[in-house]
């Protein structure tokens, strides 16, 4: 049960159901919750319309003894999410002293805090900012780029996961008081280097349903390795990766995983030759950082957000992902290279720490909310396997 000073800032939450929480957005989101929870006395609210979502939202605030409120949904016209029906009355309820809002892509869900809040209620923005392509069928969605606007000239604070963020729709326009970039954290206590006997094959995590992953890209390219070197072997995780279909030249090559247990993904990082993700387009990309943190080289599609957050660490190989037959040439040697895996680890680590990254945005909003900062000494808390013992990054 979480139990903080009656006196802390009481901060609501407002979610969507159209949000992944499966994935790396709920990761995000839930392990700032932990890290700032002593702190802070969070609420979390989500409509319940897509249950999936709505059911791993309440197992993790049951599991902090967070306060959990499920909601009917607001479906507007031109908005991808389904919002909140009674969010006016929500914001109203009680006197938040913030209110945070998840997604560059929440136009429903955020319309409505816009037009609830009340005027001495700070407004925290995490947007993940995507383009509006990634979407896949956009065309519809009229009332992203007018909200989002919105909400970034209202936003008391608006964290971004790169640099090239603030160039998204309109950031790079707002204060730089008001906007703070902070890479999404790593559990170093559960991704960490320990010396495991490393296998020659590569890894590959990812949502395997989501065409921008560019699956076809990596399979490609792998089939065009083995002809090279035909002793490699891939294993793929994440959803979609157990029905994606192989090419039959590789079938006997590529082992499919699906879901994971947290353990297993962690195994599968420190055991790996290499991890191999070729996406179109990442903001950030954790489980980049989560191999990076267990010390495995990465080789990675060269796109301008991924060079900014990830170009200098040790390990890390850019390629064009649609130039397979160099991608092909990259994977192979990248597994006949020796690296100090270690040092790869201590690095990355360094870098995405939970003290490095949500300790950060934990002073930011005590500062915004005129709080004394909490400083150093916060990390990893107690961790959900996200739903029951299943969990995929990506």
């Amino acid at each position: 049960m979480t139990r903080v000073a009656s006196s802390a800032p009481r901060i609501l939450v407002v979610l969507s159901s159209t949000n992944q929480l499966y994935s790396g957005t709920g990761t995000a989101l839930f392990d700032w919750i932990r890290v700032a929870r002593g702190a802070i006395a969070f609420t979390v609210a989500i409509d319940t319309t897509e249950p999936r979502n709505a059911a791993i939202a309440a197992r993790f605030c049951q599991s902090l003894g967070l306060r959990f409120i499920p909601a009917s949904a607001n479906l507007l016209p031109g908005c991808p999410d389904h919002g909140i029906r009674d969010v006016a009355r929500l914001c109203v309820s009680e006197p938040w002293d913030a209110i945070e809002c998840v997604s560059w892509a929440n136009a429903s869900t955020n319309l409505g805090v816009l037009n609830a809040i009340g005027e001495n209620t700070r407004l925290i923005f995490t947007p993940h900012t995507q383009p509006i392509w990634t979407l896949g069928d956009w065309e519809p969605f009229f009332m992203i780029v007018p909200v989002f606007q919105r909400m970034v000239a209202r936003s008391d604070l608006i964290v971004v996961d790169s640099p090239d963020e603030l160039e998204q729709l309109g950031i790079a326009a707002t204060p730089r008081e008001r906007t703070a970039w902070l890479p999404l954290g790593v559990d170093s206590k559960i991704f960490s280097f320990d010396g495991s006997l490393i296998e020659g094959k590569l890894l590959s995590v990812c949502d395997f349903r989501e065409p921008r992953k560019r699956a076809d890209l990596l399979l490609e390219a792998f089939c065009r390795a083995t002809r090279r070197g035909p002793e490699i072997a891939m294993t793929i995780a994440g959803s979609g990766s157990d029905i994606y279909p192989i090419p039959g030249e590789i079938s006997n090559r590529v082992r499919r995983l699906g879901y994971v247990t947290l353990d297993r993904l962690v195994e599968e990082y420190r055991r790996c030759g290499a991890f191999v993700l070729l996406s179109d387009y990442e903001a950030f990309g954790l489980p980049i950082a989560e191999a990076l943190c267990c010390g495995a080289p990465v080789v990675i599609n060269r796109q301008k957000e991924l060079e900014r957050v990830f170009g200098d660490l040790p390990g890390v190989t850019f390629v064009d992902n649609k130039d397979t037959v160099e991608v092909a040439r990259v994977m192979l040697n990248v597994l006949a290279k020796s690296y100090d895996r270690r040092e790869i680890a201590e690095t990355a680590t360094a870098r995405f720490s939970f003290a490095n990254t949500y300790g950060r945005k934990l002073d930011l909003v005590l500062r915004m909310l005129g709080r004394e900062p909490v400083g150093d000494g916060i990390g990893s808390r107690h961790r959900l396997s996200l739903e029951g013992e299943l969990r995929c990054s990506g």
